[in-house]
């Protein structure tokens, strides 16, 4: 209110209470003046000290007034404890009940300032992401999951301009219209293509005249669970495959073996050389199932014991150099003078490197060369161990092959996957010794890179963490 209002208001007010106070007391003096029962000159005093005190009374009320108006102004300002206001107990009463009323408010309102703080915290803490829009479809909020996976600024926007699914959108209506709650499985559009159930429910706020409504949406992303769930089924259905295919070799020469060649000692050279083949192609791919299954078991424990990688390069080099010479296969390593240690299990990371040399000369041309580089670096692809940084130790294989499509590089750690299947069985390949080094990569919190050109060759480059870090807490970084 204005404040030159407010105080012609309080002039009136000050004016009619003297009045009212005043005027029985005018009226009855003059009425025993006019009676003769009093001479005028007394009725005149009586008339004056009667103003005179209805005056003090309205100023005294009047000054209360003012002294609670300026106490509420500096409770609305926001000060905890101010002066308490100069007058009667009437006046300090009121002024205490103001105090407590407005303590009471206040408290109510840090209430629930922490619980909607606590809220935006918690809703951002879940790997939900969850969104509310109101009854123009317009998103009114967003968790921190929403905005990294949608992009930020969606407050404000309109959820078709986000998620155009028709089945959600036409359950978000039905949300808003009729209170409903739906399910909602869909995928987004290529090329990030994903997966998310959605659980819409309408929300309401405001009382049964002022009714505004709301909906939230909480989407659930499947795409990891779908992809583990055909990978597992890909699995069985590949290591079914994997394994039958031996085994009716074995059996097929079994029989043959007792049957029509059971006197021919040459067909019997021949049929024991390939079943001794098959049953060695059945071991090694029992053994690589075994060892995946008990990296994968161990995953979520990262190792902490200091590896010299010099080490575990040159034992896998001098239990390779004979099958390398066999074709003519020259192995070159390069080390770093600044290399230290890395954060590992030596027995793992001695498989990773005898898969990657085992690999390079496996597919490499004779009389060619593979060259393998200890390194040190600040540069690492992605933060590397537990510390977070982009400082890691590693090493590097690279042959000289007929190198490998650039398509295919994202698939060549899943189990069972062969650019070539003719020739990867012709060498011996089970199909998992690249899934086995990403596993062993992902555990040891490294990463893995590939990078290939038709006609050249390929490099596998694995980053790991140095030795002597904190344990300060960071991302698994999964291999490429």
């Amino acid at each position: 209110m204005d404040m030159a209002v407010f105080d012609r208001n309080e002039i009136r007010r000050f004016f009619g209470a003297t009045a009212a106070i005043a005027a029985p007391a005018v009226g009855t003096l003059g009425g025993l003046c006019f009676a003769g029962a009093l001479d005028w000159h007394w009725a005149l005093a009586g008339v004056v000290v009667s103003v005179a005190g209805s005056m003090a009374v309205a100023r005294l009320l009047l000054g209360g007034f003012h002294a609670l108006r300026d106490f509420a102004e500096a409770l609305a300002h926001g000060e905890e404890r101010p002066a308490p206001p100069p007058g009667g107990r009437i006046v300090q009463d009121i002024a205490r009940a103001m105090l407590r009323l407005w303590l009471k408010e206040r408290r109510r309102a840090e209430r629930l300032a922490v619980q909607a703080d606590d809220f935006g915290q918690i809703l951002d803490r879940l790997p939900l992401l969850v969104l509310t829009v109101d009854d123009q479809v317009r998103i009114r909020s967003a968790n921190r999951a929403a905005e990294e996976t949608m992009g930020e600024g969606l407050v404000g926007r309109e959820l078709v301009a986000v998620l155009r699914h028709p089945a959600l959108l036409d359950a978000v209506d039905q949300a808003l219209m009729r209170g409903e709650f739906a399910d909602v499985v869909f995928s987004t559009a290529a090329p990030d293509r994903r997966e998310y159930k959605a659980h819409i429910e309408a929300l309401r706020a405001g009382d049964e005249h002022t009714e505004a409504r709301r909906a939230v949406i909480a989407l659930h992303d499947l795409t990891q669970i779908r992809k583990l769930e055909q990978m597992r089924a890909d699995f069985v259905a590949n290591a079914s495959h994997e394994i039958r295919t031996p085994l009716a070799t074995l059996i097929g020469f079994i029989e043959t073996l007792r049957g029509p060649a059971r006197d021919d000692p040459d067909a019997a050279e021949h049929f024991l050389s390939i079943m001794d083949d098959q049953a060695r192609r059945m071991s090694r791919l029992v053994n690589d199932l075994l060892s995946l299954s008990r990296i994968e078991m161990n995953e979520h424990m990262p190792p902490a014991a200091a590896v010299d990688l010099t080490d575990v390069i040159d034992d896998v080099i001098s239990g390779l150099e004979f099958k390398a010479h066999a074709r003519g296969i020259e192995i070159e390593i390069m080390t770093d003078p600044t290399l230290v240690p890395a954060l590992g299990d030596p027995d793992e990371l001695t498989q990773v490197a005898q898969n990657l040399i085992d690999n390079a000369i496996k597919y490499g041309r004779n009389d060619s060369r593979i060259t393998v580089r200890l390194f040190r670096t600040t540069e690492a692809p992605r933060p590397v161990g537990l510390a977070a940084t982009l400082e890691a130790v590693g090493f590097s294989v690279t042959d000289q092959s007929d190198g490998i499509p650039r398509e295919h590089l994202p698939r060549l750690t899943e189990r069972f996957y062969r650019v070539d299947s003719a020739r990867s069985r012709q060498v011996g390949s089970t199909g998992l010794g690249l899934a086995i080094v990403k596993h062993i990569v992902n555990r040891h919190r490294g990463h893995l890179a590939i990078d290939s050109r038709v006609g050249e060759g390929s490099c596998f480059t694995v980053y790991l963490p140095l030795a002597g870090r904190g344990n300060g807490r960071a991302p698994v970084a999964a291999a490429s």
